[in-house]
């Protein structure tokens, strides 16, 4: 071997070092905040919060907070939370509305994420800020990939076609191997370019004057995906011409195979399986392959058929089609195959496809595959065996074959746009966890609300509606679910939920992204009736929130005194077990010992002091007589021995200001959270959360005279 010849293989094991050590994880997303996204705050916050997905890189992630106008605010953003959150601390916000612009760069897969948010300090958000931004790839970011990805799968393919085709065609071939290797190349600088402005928000002329480009290409996974691709095209290219000068010796072959084949390493490891693990990234690797042989070697054989005389066509031909089929059988099992392996690994489920950006990709991604199968499939069974087992290529046969090659080069380019957009878009994030599945009541009908995983976060929420008994309904209009966080004063979100089938709605979103209280309300609508609604309690996450001082204390007081003086009321308390089964009550209350009740289970109660009257299911009336009377309390009950006292969120109950207040049993085993008025003290939703239980309980009618009686 020359001694020149070992320079590209060096170059060559260097490209293949920087598609090296992997860590586990896909893509920096923002998963909640603080503010969260839309929130209206009283008062300023002293920092904002931007939690993320996977660990990101503290040299290359920023966010910036501004104002209206365009003022900035806040100091350099620092790294918390193991890499994972981006914090900014402010300065005094005055009144107005803000946007948080943020940009990292994952550590995992070397992915750049941006988006923003808004929020606002004393004054209502706007409709046209009132939206959180996410990571949308752009025209050109998607044009250099869809350029590069091409082009390697180009230039490896042609490489492999030379290995098996029986036909020589080393000019058109080589010329071919050429312009891929270039489009590479510049595919890999337009990549850096793009790269620079979105990074760095300069242009590369500026990124390396400030030094900040060097340590981007050196030390991040980004930077490697752009260099190993450059430096490996350079090396295939330069493979090539030697193979083009004459220069057969085994140096430059065995190179422009080892580049090829690196140059498809370069592009995994810009992929969602870079960030998963030697696994995942093997199995991307061979995914490309099989995807290059393929259509490399269907290029390949037009190439070689188009560039032959008409005469020597079918003699081309014949000898390129049985093992172009045999090969591609195999490269399409290795696709078919690998590319579940990757969609199992990126898609957390089959509804997953339909709640997320990736997902909806990726399944115009398999439909356009399965297209592409097809086309291969005939080719093989019928124009290819054709022409392979009979004595003289029908002339019908010749144009099918280039007619069915040419359509399987066209849908495997357009394959590649949509590929191009799918490693720069965000894969669906990962859930973990049981669903909650909430059952309750909604004037006759029945709500079942599943939510999944019930962490904070993305979240796919379902419902079905059921009449009384169980049985179907005729499907309502729309179905809508609100969620309102009680521990901020943010502005509450409503989604509607799309159609799944007979009664059944679902919608997934990152609405419950901030961990703590939710209070989840489900309506359903059908045209010229009143809505149907019912409430659930929700907690998500872990409960870190300071205890109030003194105002919390204070309103506790007032709604025991208050509620001390109430004589009547009516309730209604609904409660599930977090596994879709619910009991519902429907009580009238006198003090101090009066109260007649029924239950959804047929159950009907009626208390006089010391003297009970039971039936169930409409049958006899049972009369029980116990040694001292049943007091009734109402929410006095449940604020016995009040522990850990704070307040959260304001808003509206029954025409006034309410305030919602949060306590502990004594023994921590269930936590409340009240909407109190602040003109008469009186509680209207009470909402409780145990282990096994979620309780809701709607207060009405107070001091509105009732009479119970002793039934007949």
């Amino acid at each position: 071997m020359r001694a020149r010849g070992l320079l590209p293989i060096v170059l060559l094991t260097l490209g293949l070092w920087a598609a090296s050590a992997v860590p586990v994880g896909a893509h920096g997303v923002l998963e909640r905040s603080t503010p969260p996204a839309n929130a209206v705050l009283d008062r300023a916050p002293d920092r904002i919060v931007l939690w993320f997905s996977e660990p990101v890189d503290p040299a290359f992630s920023t966010a910036v907070v501004t104002s209206g106008e365009g003022r900035r605010y806040g100091r350099r953003a620092e790294i918390t939370d193991g890499g994972r959150a981006l914090a900014v601390a402010l300065e005094a916000l005055p009144r107005g509305i803000y946007t948080v612009r943020w940009r990292v760069l994952a550590l995992s897969d070397g992915h750049i994420t941006s988006g923003a948010l808004a929020f606002s300090v004393g004054q209502p958000l706007t409709a046209s800020v009132r939206t959180v931004a996410g990571d949308v790839p752009g025209p050109a970011r998607v044009a250099v990939r869809w350029m590069g990805l091409l082009a390697a799968l180009l230039l490896a393919g042609l490489v492999a076609f030379e290995i098996w085709s029986p036909v020589p065609g080393p000019t058109v071939i080589r010329r071919a191997q050429m312009g891929a290797a270039s489009v590479l190349f510049l595919a890999a600088v337009a990549d850096l370019l793009v790269g620079s402005a979105l990074l760095f928000e300069v242009p590369l002329r500026d990124a390396l004057a400030t030094g900040a480009l060097w340590p981007f290409l050196v030390r991040t996974k980004a930077g490697w995906h752009i260099v190993s691709r450059a430096g490996l095209a350079v090396v295939a290219l330069w493979a090539t011409v030697s193979r083009g000068a004459g220069r057969t010796w085994p140096a430059a072959q065995l190179t422009s195979v080892l580049a090829s084949a690196g140059a498809l390493a370069g592009v995994t490891l810009g992929s969602h399986g870079s960030g998963r693990g030697w696994l995942a990234m093997a199995v991307d690797w061979v995914h490309l392959l099989a995807v290059a042989v393929w259509i490399g070697g269907v290029a390949g054989s037009l190439m070689i058929a188009w560039a032959t005389p008409p005469s020597g066509r079918a003699r081309i031909i014949r000898g390129l089609a049985p093992r172009l089929s045999a090969i591609t059988a195999v490269c399409v099992g290795l696709v078919v195959t690998t590319g579940a392996y990757g969609a199992k690994l990126h898609v957390a489920g089959m509804q997953a496809l339909a709640d997320s950006a990736y997902g909806r990709t990726l399944t115009l991604k398999t439909v356009l595959v399965v297209v592409l199968v097809a086309m291969a499939v005939i080719g093989r069974l019928g124009v290819r065996g054709w022409i392979a087992s009979t004595a003289a290529v029908p002339t019908v046969a010749l144009r099918r074959f280039l007619g069915l090659g040419t359509a399987e080069v066209c849908a495997g380019a357009v394959i590649g746009l949509v590929v191009a957009v799918l490693t720069l878009t965000p894969p669906a994030p990962p859930r973990a966890g049981a669903a909650v599945l909430l059952s309750g009541q909604a004037d006759a009908l029945r709500i079942l609300l599943s939510i999944a995983p019930a962490e904070p976060g993305w979240n796919r929420v379902e419902v079905r509606v059921l009449n009384g008994n169980g049985g179907s309904v005729p499907t309502p209009g729309r179905v809508l679910v609100r969620f309102v966080n009680l521990d901020e004063p943010t502005e509450p979100t409503t989604v509607v939920l799309s159609a799944l089938g007979e009664g059944q709605f679902a919608a997934g979103g990152a609405e419950l992204g901030p961990p703590g209280w939710w209070e989840v309300s489900v309506f359903v609508r059908w045209p010229g009736r009143a809505d149907a609604e019912t409430i659930f309690p929700l907690h998500l996450g872990e409960e870190c929130r300071p205890i109030a001082g003194p105002d919390a204390l204070r309103l506790l007081e007032r709604v025991r005194e208050a509620w001390a003086s109430v004589r009547t009321w009516r309730e209604i308390q609904q409660l599930t077990d977090g596994a879709g089964n619910a009991y519902l009550t429907w009580l009238e209350a006198e003090r101090p010992d009066r109260q007649r009740f029924s239950t959804s289970t047929g159950v009907q109660v009626v208390s006089l002091g010391r003297v009970r009257y039971q039936r169930a299911s409409g049958g006899a009336w049972k009369r029980y007589e116990f040694s001292s009377p049943t007091p009734v309390e109402g929410p006095l009950y449940f604020l016995r021995g009040a522990r850990g006292i704070r307040l959260g969120r304001t808003g509206w109950c029954d025409g006034e200001p309410c305030r919602v207040l949060f306590w502990t049993s004594p023994d921590g085993g269930a936590r409340f959270a009240a909407w109190v008025g602040l003109h008469r003290y009186m509680v209207s939703r009470l909402l409780m959360l145990e282990p096994t239980h979620y309780m809701t309980l709607r207060y009405a009618d107070i001091n509105v005279p009732v009479r119970i009686e002793p039934p007949e």
